[in-house]
C-alpha cells in the first residue's frame, strides 16, 4: 500500500497545472526557435550584404570602413538588425560612384593625366656677332660670358698656324685639316733648339712658339717651317661649353704698355676661328683666312697642301739596315703622316669598310736622307700577313707604295703621272727575311729593283728599314739641293685573304683616289 508521504505531498488543486505544463514547453521552444530563426535569417543577409560591398569594383573605398565597424563589434541579435536599413541603401550608394558611360578597357580620360613637360633651357648670354656665322649650339653649347678683348700673337706656318692668348697664357696648334690642340708646355725664357737652316722664303719660329716648335718632333713636322714672324694682336674672345671663338680686333691697343696692335696694319689678315672642344675648328671663307704673309715662294719651294703630308727630312748617318731600328731617332710619324693627322678612317682611301681596327693594319714611319739616297723606316700593325705575287703583281699583297715627284714645280698641276713621276713598290718574301722591290712608273724604267734594307717580323706585324739610291729617281748627289721640295707620297697595302687581292689601302696622303695623279701626294724636303 503506497505512503501519503510519497504520492499525496501536492494539493488536488494544482494537479491542473500541471496537466498544463507541456503545452508552455512546447510553446516556449516554438518562440525560441522561431527568434533563433529570425535572428539566422538576418545574420545571413548582413552577411550576404556586407561581403556584396567588400567585392563589387566599383564601390568606394569609403563605404567598406563604415560598415565593418559597425558589424564587428555587434554581439546581441537586435543590434545586428538595427543595421538592415543602412546596408539597404548601399546599392544605391555603389551605383552613384560608378563612372556612367565609361566603356570596359582603358579608361577615356587617360591623356588627361600626361606629365607637363619640363621647359627647355636655353642660354641667356648672347652671342657676340662676329661669331654668328660659325656658331652651332649642339657642337658650342652655351657662351659662359660675353665677348672680352686680350692680347694675343699668332704665326703662320706652311701647315697651318700657331696662336697664343695672354688671358690662359696658353699656346695652341691649329693644323691645316682642321685639327687644334692646346700645347702644355710653358716657355721659360730658354732658346730653341736648332732645326737648321730654312728653305728660302720661310723663317725659324722664335720666342715661345720657337721653343715649343723646335721640341715637338709631331709639331715640327706638322706645321712646316713659319711663313713670317710672330706677331701680337688683340683679340675678342668668347668662351662656351665646349670650345671657344676668337677674332682679331682692329682697336688702337689693349694693353696697358701699348703694344702695337698688328690687326691695324693695312697688310693683316683678319684672323677668325672657332675652336670646338671636340679638336676641330673652322673659319671664315677662303678669301678672309689668315693668310700667309711672306708673299711669293721661289719655285723651288712649292709644296702640296698640308694635310697632303709635308716632310722635313735631315740628314742621318750611321744607319745600319738590320731592320732593328735602334739607330734611328724618337721621332716617328704615323700614318696618315705629316703631324697633321686626319683621324686614321680618312686614311683608309681603299677598302675601308674591310678594315677592322688598328690592329688589322696601321702604322709610322720616318724617313732620312744621306750620300747613298732616300732612307725609310716603317713599323706596321698587321694581324695576318700574306705576302702578294713576284714583279707587277706584289702590289696584290701586304706590300709598301712610294711615290716621288722629281720635278715638283715644273708640272705642278699636271693630274696624270709622266717621265719624272715615281712609284715604287717593296714588299717582303712569306717568311719576312727578305725584300723585294718593283718599280711601275715611269713606264719607260719599269723593271725589278735590287734595293738595300732588312725586314723583322713582330708580334703585331712586322718593321723595315730600306733605303733608295738617288739614282732610282734619276737624281745625283749634287741636284739634292737643301730646301728643294719634291712630291712624295707613301702607301701600305694589306691583304688578310690567301689569294692574291688588294683588300686595303692606308695612305700617308688622305687625298689619293689612285696610283698616277701627282697632285694628290703631299711634299718631302731634305735638310742639312
Amino acid at each position: 500500500m503506497p505512503e501519503v508521504d510519497d504520492f499525496d505531498i501536492v494539493p488536488d488543486d494544482e494537479g491542473t497545472a500541471s496537466q498544463r505544463s507541456p503545452w508552455l514547453w512546447v510553446i516556449l521552444i516554438a518562440v525560441v526557435a522561431l527568434f533563433a530563426f529570425g535572428v539566422g535569417a538576418a545574420f545571413t543577409m548582413l552577411n550576404s550584404r556586407v561581403g556584396t560591398v567588400a567585392t563589387a569594383p566599383t564601390t568606394s573605398p569609403t563605404v567598406a570602413p563604415t560598415v565593418a565597424p559597425t558589424v564587428a563589434p555587434t554581439a546581441a541579435p537586435v543590434a545586428a538588425l538595427t543595421i538592415t536599413v543602412p546596408l539597404t541603401a548601399t546599392p544605391t550608394l555603389t551605383a552613384s560612384l560608378t563612372p556612367t558611360g565609361t566603356p570596359t578597357g582603358t579608361p577615356s580620360g587617360t591623356p588627361t593625366v600626361t606629365p607637363t613637360p619640363s621647359p627647355t633651357p636655353f642660354c641667356t648670354v648672347a652671342l657676340e656677332s662676329p661669331f654668328v656665322p660659325l656658331y652651332a649650339e649642339d657642337e658650342f653649347g652655351c657662351a659662359h660670358r660675353p665677348g672680352a678683348t686680350t692680347w694675343a700673337a699668332y704665326q703662320a706656318f706652311e701647315g697651318g698656324f700657331m696662336l697664343w692668348r695672354s688671358d690662359t697664357d696658353t699656346a695652341y696648334v691649329f693644323y691645316a685639316n682642321g685639327n687644334w690642340f692646346p700645347v702644355q708646355e710653358r716657355w721659360n725664357g730658354a732658346s730653341a733648339l736648332d732645326r737648321g737652316a730654312p728653305p728660302p722664303g720661310l723663317v725659324t719660329p722664335e720666342r715661345g712658339f720657337g721653343y715649343i716648335w723646335s721640341r715637338r718632333d709631331d709639331i715640327f713636322y706638322g706645321l712646316g717651317w713659319a711663313e713670317d714672324r710672330e706677331k701680337g694682336f688683340c683679340a675678342l674672345v668668347q668662351e662656351f661649353d665646349r670650345g671657344f671663338m676668337l677674332r682679331s680686333s682692329a682697336v688702337a691697343s689693349c694693353t696697358p704698355d701699348n703694344l702695337y696692335n698688328h690687326a691695324t696694319a693695312a697688310d693683316w689678315s683678319p684672323v677668325l676661328i672657332a675652336a670646338a672642344a671636340a679638336g676641330d675648328w673652322r673659319s671664315v671663307p677662303a678669301a678672309d683666312q689668315p693668310a700667309a704673309q711672306g708673299g711669293e715662294r721661289p719655285a723651288g719651294t712649292l709644296t702640296r697642301p698640308a694635310p697632303h703630308g709635308l716632310y722635313n727630312v735631315a740628314r742621318l748617318e750611321g744607319i745600319t739596315l738590320d731592320g732593328l731600328l735602334a739607330d734611328w731617332p724618337p721621332a716617328w710619324v704615323p700614318v696618315p703622316g705629316g703631324g697633321a693627322s686626319p683621324k686614321l678612317k680618312n686614311a683608309l682611301v681603299y677598302g675601308a669598310d674591310r678594315h677592322s681596327g688598328p690592329g688589322d693594319l696601321s702604322a709610322n714611319f720616318q724617313l732620312a736622307w744621306n750620300d747613298l739616297g732616300l732612307l725609310v723606316a716603317l713599323r706596321v700593325n698587321d694581324e695576318a700577313y700574306h705576302s702578294g705575287p713576284q714583279g707587277s703583281d706584289l702590289w696584290q699583297g701586304d706590300s709598301i707604295e712610294l711615290h716621288f715627284d722629281r720635278l715638283l714645280a715644273d708640272d705642278f698641276t699636271s693630274t696624270v703621272a709622266d717621265t719624272d713621276d715615281y712609284q715604287i713598290g717593296i714588299a717582303f718574301t712569306d717568311d719576312l727575311t727578305a725584300l723585294r722591290a718593283y718599280r711601275w712608273l715611269p713606264f719607260a724604267l719599269e723593271s725589278a729593283l735590287e734595293l738595300p734594307g732588312a725586314v723583322i717580323g713582330t708580334e703585331r706585324g712586322y718593321q723595315a728599314e730600306w733605303i733608295i739610291p738617288w739614282g732610282v729617281f734619276e737624281l745625283t748627289l749634287d741636284s739634292i739641293s737643301t730646301g728643294r721640295a719634291y712630291g712624295f707620297n707613301l702607301s701600305i697595302n694589306d691583304n688578310d685573304a690567301a689569294d692574291p687581292r688588294q683588300e686595303t689601302i692606308l695612305s700617308a696622303s688622305p687625298a689619293r683616289t689612285t696610283h698616277n695623279n701627282p697632285t694628290e701626294w703631299g711634299t718631302v724636303r731634305f735638310l742639312p
